[in-house]
Order: C-alpha cells, then sequence, then structure tokens
C-alpha cells in the first residue's frame, strides 16, 4: 500500500459525506464558503516479520473545516461533529491492497482565526494491515 492508496481511501470516504466541497493537495481550489481542507502526514513505517512480508504504516489525517470569519462557531463545530462521526475508531476501509484501520477516535483540534476565515481541524490516526 502506498500513500496515494491511503489519500484516495480516505478522501473518498470522505467526500461520501456529502456537498461540502473538499480542498485536496496539489489541486486548484478556490474558497467560496465553507469547505474541507485535506492533508495527510504519513508516520513511521514498520516491518515486525523477519522475512519482510508485513510493512505497516501509521499517520495522521488532518481535515480542517474552514469557514468564513465572524459570529459563533456552530457551523464549523457541526461540521468537524460529523467528519469525526464518518472516522470512528475501529473503522477500517479497504486501499490498495490492503486496509487503513483507525486506531483512535477522531480528535478535533483548537480553532483558530485566519483572516477571513475560521478553521478547525479534525485529527484522524490510522495504521495499515
Amino acid at each position: 500500500m502506498n500513500e496515494n492508496d491511503i489519500e484516495q481511501a480516505i478522501g473518498q470516504h470522505l467526500a461520501g459525506m456529502g456537498s461540502t466541497p473538499i480542498a485536496w493537495p496539489n489541486d486548484d481550489f478556490t474558497p467560496n464558503g465553507t469547505y474541507i481542507e485535506f492533508r495527510h502526514v504519513p508516520g513511521e513505517r514498520f516491518d515486525d516479520t523477519i522475512d519482510a512480508n508485513g510493512p505497516n504504516q501509521t499517520g495522521i489525517v488532518l481535515l480542517t473545516v474552514v469557514t468564513r470569519s465572524g459570529g459563533f462557531a456552530n457551523e464549523a463545530n457541526a461540521l468537524a461533529a460529523q467528519i469525526a462521526d464518518r472516522f470512528p475508531k475501529a473503522l477500517r476501509l479497504a486501499a490498495g491492497a490492503g486496509k487503513l484501520v483507525f486506531y483512535a477516535p477522531a480528535s478535533p483540534g483548537t480553532p483558530f482565526q485566519d483572516g477571513a476565515y475560521f478553521r478547525k481541524p479534525v485529527r484522524i490516526f490510522y495504521i495499515t494491515e
């Protein structure tokens, strides 16, 4: 399994959530209201087998809900909760020749102001199998 397999599996699962636009890596995107920003942070690759046939990888996908500034954070909080619900602990997704396992609950991060936008990150932790 490679990074493309991982990103495609998670991206397809995220896209199935609804009509919120997604800003994908390496793709032109012009913000126009609320959207989700997709970032993948690959982690450690390891292999606990003697014959080197069992490589696994850990990683984090950072999905940031971006809304316009002003008012309460209700929209960002609600969409972040939907994302967290979409990626529960123990969810398994097919990815390439293997599977992704989400080994921890999705974890909302600290929101912050970014110019005309309000950003609320959600971290999703995975391991390959």
